[in-house]
């Protein structure tokens, strides 16, 4: 059974979580091998879908005051289930729940939405507090990372960057650049997963 939307009750604990502070809303993402949905006539693949998708949400990311963390390609499962491989794996923060979904119910957002349906075979979409980095404050302790500091209030997403040495290290839109390079390197390895050469001449994204 393949999960892509969230279930009525799925979504309703989200917006009735009482959390008001920072989410890391973490993706673990199966593409299918060709886009159906409002990609089908294109003929491109669940990759090159999602990537379109990827590159569209950036303003509306940027307008929520969101960032991607991290993108990365799983390679080996080293503990649990053999048949429950993933294509990638995001890890997107917004400032609060409340952010991430008034950035999901834009009526704009809405109409793109429909390129993530059309890329993905799967996916899991798990909402996480922010802990502290190693170092700095204890997991979870006072002073860490998208906790509160040692006054009792929480860090803004600008003050945790000071504090790891990101400030204009690497700006947004470079941030998403990246991101959608990611998914695009995560096209080549399904290439690979199903037989196909990675470096066949396709269409970017």
């Amino acid at each position: 059974m393949s999960h892509v939307e969230p279930s009525p009750d799925q979504f309703e604990r989200l917006a009735a979580s009482a959390d008001a502070g920072p989410v890391v809303m973490l993706n673990l993402l199966r593409f299918k091998d060709r886009a159906d949905g409002i990609d089908a006539a294109d003929g491109i693949t669940g990759p090159e879908a999602y990537a379109r998708y990827g590159a569209a949400v950036a303003s509306f990311l940027e307008r929520a005051g969101g960032r991607v963390l991290f993108a990365a390609q799983p390679r080996e499962c080293v503990i649990g289930p053999e048949d429950e491989e993933w294509d990638l794996l995001l890890a997107v923060e917004y400032p609060s729940r409340r952010a991430f979904l008034e950035m999901i119910g834009d009526p704009g957002y809405l109409e793109i939405h429909g390129h993530r349906s059309a890329a993905l075979a799967d996916s899991r979409l798990i909402a996480c507090t922010p802990l502290a980095a190693p170092g700095v404050g204890g997991v979870g302790g006072p002073g860490g990372l998208g906790g509160p500091d040692r006054r009792g209030a929480r860090r803004s997403p600008a003050q945790r960057d000071a504090i790891h040495g990101r400030t204009g290290s690497w700006p947004h839109k470079h941030r998403m650049r990246a991101y959608v390079d990611e998914i695009r390197r995560a096209g080549d390895g399904c290439h690979e997963i199903h037989g196909e050469p990675a470096n066949q001449a396709r269409p970017p994204y």
